[in-house]
């Protein structure tokens, strides 16, 4: 989901966490995402922050394809 222009601004070194969704992860804590790259970005801008996936545990495969621009999460919660 694209942000919209008239959203309010964070500072990601404000943020203690971050909680991304996705259509998929794997056990290593990589994802798919949709294709735009927003929270790639906003994961790599991240550093230390601890960095949670949230999906259905359907959504969970063995292992996905990983580009050097894929950001992995901490840990993935799932239902």
């Amino acid at each position: 989901m694209e942000p919209k222009a008239t959203c309010p601004r964070r500072s990601v070194s404000r943020m203690e966490v971050i909680v991304v969704p996705g259509v998929g992860f794997d056990k290593k804590g990589n994802r798919m995402g949709r294709g735009a790259g927003y929270y790639d970005q906003l994961l790599r801008k991240a550093g230390k922050i601890f960095k949670i996936g949230l999906c259905f545990r359907e959504q969970m495969v063995r292992q996905l394809p990983v580009t050097k621009t894929d950001v992995p999460v901490d840990c993935v919660i799932t239902d």
